[in-house]
């Protein structure tokens, strides 16, 4: 959603049907962020700062993805770990 509607300006503008599709937002809470957002006046809508959010936006969704490869391979490595202790022969 804030990648979608980076300033207040943008997101106050914004209609609650488009936004049922953001996952982890439900109708209402999306309701009440547009209307939040249509009341504040602390919104810097110059096109640096729109640009800053969408970038910052944009390396946490990559970070979140790179963060649930990591966590498999580390489960992986570990799961491989302990079947191969399982199977050894200590002589």
């Amino acid at each position: 959603m804030v990648k979608k509607y980076p300033t207040a300006q943008k997101l106050s503008s914004a209609q609650v049907k488009s936004d049922e599709a953001t996952p982890y937002v439900s109708k209402d809470k999306a309701k009440k962020v547009i209307e939040a957002a249509k009341n504040t006046i602390a919104s810097t809508t110059d096109e640096l700062t729109e640009k800053t959010i969408i970038t910052v936006v944009n390396q946490i969704l990559s970070l979140t993805i790179t963060i649930k490869e990591q966590h498999k391979i580390l489960t992986d490595t570990l799961l491989n770990i302990r079947m191969d202790k399982r199977y050894s022969i200590t002589i």
